[in-house]
């Protein structure tokens, strides 16, 4: 899952990269009024794109552990919810639906199966 990292983003400017969905969101937030900078994680955020822990995971490493951090996606997994969390992300997401890792590759690989349901 590719994921756009922008490090060093002052607080009035994350409205500029923000996926245009969450606009209105951010400009609400007012992280204008923090200091310091932040670091931006944009995963994918199209309809039934939903982003798994191991892409948290691997995003996550490759930015310091002490900046603050905004994330943006159409829907986390609930693993993936725990680990931004836990690292103190704040999180904007246009789907809450409470999907886990488990739960999704089940349906991937089981009920939408093409080997199981082949195309005709």
């Amino acid at each position: 899952m590719r994921v756009k990292i922008y490090s060093d983003v002052e607080g009035e400017l994350i409205v500029k990269r923000a996926p245009s969905i969450f606009h209105d969101q951010v400009v609400q937030r007012k992280f204008e009024k923090d200091n310091g900078l932040f670091t931006l994680l944009v995963f994918p955020t199209q309809k039934k794109t939903n982003i798994y822990s191991g892409a948290v995971s691997h995003a996550l490493s490759k930015v310091s552990t002490t900046v603050k951090m905004v994330a943006f996606a159409n829907c986390f997994t609930l693993e993936s919810l725990a680990i931004l969390k836990e690292r103190g992300v704040e999180i904007f997401a246009t789907d809450d639906f409470p999907w886990t890792d488990d739960g999704l590759t089940n349906i991937r690989e089981t009920i939408a199966s093409p080997v199981k349901f082949p195309l005709k």
